[in-house]
């Protein structure tokens, strides 16, 4: 199989990453922080040394700001609603947001009846920065909700740029880095992110089960869930404070545990965003000289192509997309996403609803060139 779906999961993950997770369910899987055993205290270090690693690889201040939960949806979800919202709020999103955001936004928004407005673009798809600052001044911002990267096209928002103007009316920035973490560099001490959101099994190569937000500016959130936490268990009130009041249930050791691996590998591979730009053109470049070949926000100078990652989202004339991802999987063994990739508002920015969204190629540091040789010719004979 060619699997060019990394937008979805990055696969394979590298080597180090299985055998820890094998070493971990083996020898540490059991339940951290709810016993004084020595196997449960190794396990509660280990998310600990997790925490840690995963402040340090963002530039948080503390690792306290570090939450874990089951993956970045759970993460926005604990944001979202834990956010003490009232109806003079005024929500700014990026139309590339993903559903998590989306839906958990809309959610709120039915219930506590804000504002929310879509962020303008210019005839690219890029984000409008001087009509978003003039929306701005007409509709003063409480919270912004940025994707640092599109799940669809790989357009890489300007997330420093928004958060700057955002903070100009003290507005708090939410940021999703579900896509991104592992391919833009973040540094939160210099930053007006209050708030990231990462995902472990994406672009930080670990694996499922374990996701999180930094809470960067300490903003106060209502708890999201309830439960056991494994801390004065005869008090029927959670923490006022740190990271028992967020993180209920039994942790995942194995998946947290080999986050903090992936996050040690990731240190060691400075330039991954630009060797993945290099196999992303090259095979732009060749889906582009195929007739009938549509590629959505295809960039028109180099400039744009530095603000895009790892993905090339293409239709075929005559082809509705989840057709073609038949075709390609069971004619060619080719792995590809197909369709709207939960992604609501952006499709009417690129036009890609006539095709029943995009077929998205996206690229992992595993990738080769002779993989993306093939989709070519796959493509090719799919037009003719």
């Amino acid at each position: 199989m060619i699997y060019l779906d990394n937008a979805a999961t990055t696969f394979p993950k590298p080597e180090e990453v299985y055998r820890e997770a094998d070493r971990l369910f083996r020898e540490y899987s059991v339940n951290a922080g709810r016993g004084t055993y020595k196997a449960g205290k190794i396990a509660d270090k280990i998310i600990e040394d997790t925490r840690k690693a995963v402040a340090d690889f963002v530039g948080a201040r503390d690792s306290e700001a570090v939450i874990f939960t089951h993956s970045a949806t759970e993460a926005m979800n604990h944001i979202i609603q834990g956010i003490k919202w009232n109806g003079f709020d005024v929500v700014y999103v990026s139309p590339y947001e993903h559903n998590a955001v989306a839906r958990t936004i809309e959610a709120m928004r039915r219930k506590y009846d804000f504002i929310v407005s879509v962020m303008p673009v210019d005839d690219k798809g890029f984000i409008d920065i001087p009509k978003l600052v003039y929306k701005f001044e007409e509709h003063t911002p409480s919270y912004i909700f940025i994707n640092m990267v599109s799940n669809v096209t790989g357009y890489i928002l300007p997330v420093d740029e928004i958060a700057r103007e955002a903070k100009a009316y003290d507005a708090k920035v939410i940021v999703d880095g579900a896509q991104g973490l592992g391919m833009i560099d973040v540094d939160l001490q210099k930053s007006d992110i209050d708030i990231l959101v990462f995902a472990g099994h994406k672009s930080l190569y670990g694996p499922f089960g374990v996701g999180g937000y930094i809470n960067n500016s300490r903003i106060e959130l209502e708890p999201f869930m309830y439960g056991g936490n494994g801390s004065d268990s005869l008090n029927l009130n959670l923490p006022a404070i740190g990271v028992k009041r967020y993180e209920i249930g039994s942790p995942d050791i194995v998946s947290i545990g080999t986050l903090k691996k992936a996050l040690e590998l990731m240190e060691n591979c400075p330039d991954t965003l630009e060797i993945l730009r290099e196999k992303t053109e090259y095979l732009r470049e060749k889906l582009s000289e195929i007739y009938g070949v549509k590629i959505f926000q295809m960039p028109e100078s180099d400039m744009d192509k530095e603000k895009f990652s790892s993905v090339v989202s293409f239709a075929i004339e005559g082809y509705k997309a989840d057709d073609v991802g038949t075709i390609l999987d069971e004619d060619f063994d080719i792995a590809v996403r197909t369709g709207y990739h939960c992604a609501p508002f952006v499709h009417d920015i690129i036009g890609s609803i006539e095709y029943g969204g995009t077929v998205r190629v996206s690229i992992g540091k595993y990738t080769t060139y002779e993989e993306l040789d093939r989709v070519a010719w796959a493509v090719c004979e799919l037009s003719d």
